[in-house]
């Protein structure tokens, strides 16, 4: 009858629009670049319910943090609980943020190693310069560092703004003092794989195992320091000279 055939068209036509979207589902899945699948959700509302799935973005969350050294835990428990596009964003807006808070300085050892610039007087006497193993470095809550050989420093840090006053629980910059003096002000970046890295113009810490000399063009010397400004430059300077840093004893 006429209504019976008009009944298997309509299954027929809802079988063949569950087939595309699984089609599509597939699709999706397989493209490795996020930006695409997002140009792919302003096609349509059909488009943007099925790139929306989180199938879809527990792949790119997968291959995202891959090879990614500092995943915050609140990303991968989003990604655990069905929430991965939620997950991805917040990972990759975490990745830019450059403040470290006291709780991930102090719960990390970092990997140190004296700059060229520091002089032979310090390369000599650092492991990272004759091939071993380096320095591992601690930042303790209650503001000692620890790790160093040298029983004769001793060595306290605190997180300083970007004018050298002390603040409190976190921080783009800090200040370390070696027997209660100052050095010129740490500068906290990112480096590509997520990780922190702390610097001024003589030393570098790395929050992740730091490669072998000039293996990375982008952890050398140069390519360090072309993030210290004229300030952090001018700071060693004063340092030199004996005079004490912006704000120091405040």
């Amino acid at each position: 009858s006429m209504a019976l055939f008009v009944g298997e068209n309509k299954i027929i036509n809802l079988l063949h629009a569950h087939r595309a979207d699984e089609i599509m589902t597939s699709i999706f899945v397989q493209l490795a670049d996020h930006r695409w699948i997002v140009a792919c959700s302003r096609v349509s509302k059909l488009w943007n319910t099925l790139a929306r799935q989180d199938i879809i973005w527990q792949g790119l969350c997968i291959r995202l943090w891959a090879d990614r050294v500092a995943v915050p835990a609140s990303c991968r428990s989003l990604h655990d609980g069905g929430q991965s596009r939620e997950a991805f964003v917040g990972s990759l807006l975490d990745s830019k943020r450059t403040l470290i808070t006291a709780e991930e300085l102090s719960s990390t050892r970092f990997y140190f190693r004296f700059k060229r610039v520091a002089g032979s007087y310090w390369t000599e006497k650092d492991p990272f310069w004759t091939r071993n193993d380096p320095l591992r470095i601690s930042f303790s809550d209650q503001g000692s560092v620890t790790g160093f050989p040298w029983d004769a420093l001793e060595m306290k840090w605190h997180f300083v703004d970007e004018a050298g006053k002390a603040c409190q629980q976190s921080g783009s910059f800090m200040r370390v003092a070696v027997n209660g003096r100052c050095v010129p002000t740490y500068t906290i970046t990112r480096h590509r794989n997520w990780g922190f890295i702390l610097q001024n113009i003589w030393v570098v810490y790395f929050s992740f195992p730091m490669p072998g000399i000039d293996e990375d063009d982008t952890l050398t010397d140069s390519a360090l320091d072309a993030v210290l400004d004229d300030e952090r430059w001018g700071e060693a300077l004063e340092y030199n000279r004996g005079a004490p840093m912006p704000h120091e004893g405040e």
